[in-house]
């Protein structure tokens, strides 16, 4: 049985400004199509890199994110960047980390 381990896609990438609106749309329509399995997901443009787009997503487990990796969804998202962007996407996924923190008092 698998551990469902939550995992992260991302994708991004650079369109231009006649573009943005094109592309925008077609992230939404993807968006709209996405599996109950996607617990998480969003489109920003960075602030730092006029045209520069991050898809994110999470899903419940690395078996929901590769299915969906080799969907037409998938495709469609990808070749937006391509196609109304440039051709230097860029794809990361994995696992999602736990990390907890604390606090050690020095008591006198």
């Amino acid at each position: 049985m698998e551990k469902k381990i939550p995992h992260f896609l991302r994708i991004s990438g650079d369109v231009p400004g006649n573009k943005h609106r094109e592309f925008e749309q077609t992230i939404k329509f993807v968006i709209n199509q996405l599996p109950e399995d996607c617990i998480e997901h969003s489109l920003s443009a960075d602030v730092f890199v006029e045209g520069h787009y991050h898809f994110f997503s999470v899903w419940l487990s690395d078996t929901a994110m590769k299915s969906f990796m080799s969907s037409v969804e998938f495709q469609l998202l990808s070749g937006a960047y391509y196609t109304l962007g440039d051709d230097n996407e860029k794809l990361v996924h994995g696992p999602l980390a736990d990390i907890q923190t604390f606090r050690v008092s020095n008591i006198n």
